[in-house]
């Protein structure tokens, strides 16, 4: 997971090169794991963004901030996360 004050696509495709990377870098683990990708974000996102990192398998997670609220998983019913 990686945590964003504000989502843009930029950071969905940052995140995605890096997921990428980690079984580059880690070769060991990369046959015995599957990894999935994750974005946590404040507050309400253009919808399109969030749109964007779920067709591309991210689960998605937005903390709404405050007292006593909880962050919640966003992604849709049919959310089908990608394995990297």
């Amino acid at each position: 997971f990686e945590v964003k004050t504000t989502l843009a696509p930029e950071h969905v495709n940052q995140f995605l090169k890096k997921l990428k990377k980690f079984k580059e870098n880690f070769p060991k683990l990369a046959h015995k794991r599957i990894i999935y990708g994750g974005l946590a974000f404040l507050g309400q996102q253009d919808e399109s963004v969030t749109k964007f990192a779920e067709k591309k398998g991210l689960f998605l997670v937005q903390a709404p901030g405050g007292k006593a609220k909880v962050s919640v998983l966003v992604n849709g019913k049919n959310f089908k996360p990608k394995k990297f």
